[in-house]
């Protein structure tokens, strides 16, 4: 949230969390149109303490975000006064970043199309049961969903964590790109012991 102060002369990047990967080359998303916005994200659900009654809610996991208008703004300084004010509300919370961003920042929020930052769920269903979860007047179409499900352009993997369960939710893929990586060995001896299932041969599709 530091990083319009950090970043002087950057005017728009894109955050990724580290349990990503992507599919694409990411110059169609940070083409996308910012003005008048900090943040654009993939659309969750609201699961904090803190609810500014805005119309969306966005996961922090996948951002495009505008440092410019933030700083225009005075944003981060607004940032700590409401950290300074929720101190012991925030310690409570398990993101800590996401409730701030959502609450602080609501009104010049935006989202994402489906496509950058999908969920790893397993399948359609549990995808279009975690959806009706949006409570927003903005959200996914079903359509969306199920396009962005078979061909997402970011991939997130908040739900299960391929480093522990390799063959379910899509793990299989992660580990794909992992043996690409050059790093396979050693993150493979880091995690080894946390896998769990079956013992097979990792495969994948090339994107």
């Amino acid at each position: 949230m530091a990083l319009p102060i950090l970043l002087p002369n950057i005017n728009k990047i894109i955050y990724l969390d580290g349990d990503t990967i992507t599919l694409i080359d990411l110059k169609e998303m940070y083409d996308i149109d910012m003005d008048n916005y900090y943040y654009k994200g993939f659309l969750d659900y609201l699961k904090d303490s803190f609810n500014p009654n805005n119309n969306l809610y966005l996961c922090s996991g996948v951002l495009l975000i505008n440092l410019e208008e933030l700083r225009k703004d005075d944003m981060v300084n607004k940032t700590y006064e409401f950290m300074n004010e929720n101190k012991k509300k925030l310690l409570k919370e398990r993101f800590h970043d996401q409730p701030i961003i959502n609450a602080v920042c609501y009104r010049k929020n935006g989202i994402l199309p489906a496509i950058y930052g999908m969920f790893n769920y397993p399948n359609l269903k549990k995808l279009y049961k975690y959806s009706k979860r949006y409570r927003y007047q903005y959200k996914y179409t079903k359509i969306e969903l199920k396009n962005a499900f078979h061909n997402p352009r970011i991939f997130h993997y908040n739900r299960r964590k391929p480093w522990k369960t390799r063959y379910k939710s899509r793990g299989m893929l992660w580990w794909f790109y992992a043996k690409k990586s050059g790093y396979y060995n050693e993150i493979y001896n880091k995690y080894k012991k946390n896998l769990r299932g079956r013992k097979k041969k990792l495969i994948g599709k090339k994107k």
